[in-house]
């Protein structure tokens, strides 16, 4: 038993120091407390963006473990047209085509207001 302590790695043997496992919680501790304010800062930064969906919507969702944000929801949260949106994303498509990858083309039929429905592109 003596031997296996001794070969224990560091975090093993301050679990038997009371002294050694209160300043690793300690340690731990102002990680969390440090954590909160970079995320509370970061959380100001998004809310100063300004931008809103209707209740219930979310800008990104997680499907599977992959984030998705249709284009209609984004340029609605920054306030921006959607076609500019969209030639926004083929510009950058265009100087890094590399990152196609991250966009989809789907579309979604929308409501006209004299006419029927018409679908409309999405990038999510």
């Amino acid at each position: 038993m003596e031997a296996q302590l001794r070969d224990a790695p560091p975090a093993v043997l301050n679990m038997n120091d009371p002294h050694a496992l209160r300043a690793m919680l300690l340690g731990y501790t102002e990680q969390v407390i440090k954590l909160e304010g970079e995320n509370a800062v970061l959380g100001a930064k998004v809310d100063s963006l300004g931008g809103s969906l209707p209740p219930g919507r979310e800008l990104v969702t997680v499907v599977n473990g992959v984030a998705f944000a249709n284009s209609m929801d984004v340029a609605s949260f920054f306030g921006k047209r959607h076609d500019n949106l969209l030639r926004d994303i083929r510009n950058i498509l265009e100087k890094a085509p590399a990152r196609a990858l991250n966009f989809r083309k789907t579309s979604v039929s929308v409501s006209m207001p004299t006419l029927g429905a018409r679908p409309v592109l999405l990038t999510p």
